[in-house]
């Protein structure tokens, strides 16, 4: 399966790469420069960018992902 991750704090960053070590493919999704560095080697891509622009988001193929996780704890408007 593909799977989005957006958000890579400890939760986002854990679940991603347990989901790569389980064979499934992983967009990993920050905007934190570093968290994107931290994890680029562990999943299948991994890009700076804000998921509330729709834009952004489509230009990484949002669309072709089976499911989406939404780990972000900080600011509940950025969740949604």
């Amino acid at each position: 399966m593909k799977f989005a991750i957006i958000g890579l704090g400890y939760f986002g960053s854990s679940l991603a790469r347990e989901l790569t070590a389980s064979g499934h493919e992983v967009l990993a999704i920050d905007t934190d420069e570093q968290h994107i560095r931290e994890i680029r080697d562990d999943v299948a891509m991994a890009a700076q960018a804000d998921a509330t622009d729709p834009e952004a988001l489509a230009q990484l193929g949002i669309a072709g992902m089976d499911t989406a996780v939404i780990a972000i704890g900080e600011g509940f408007e950025a969740s949604l």
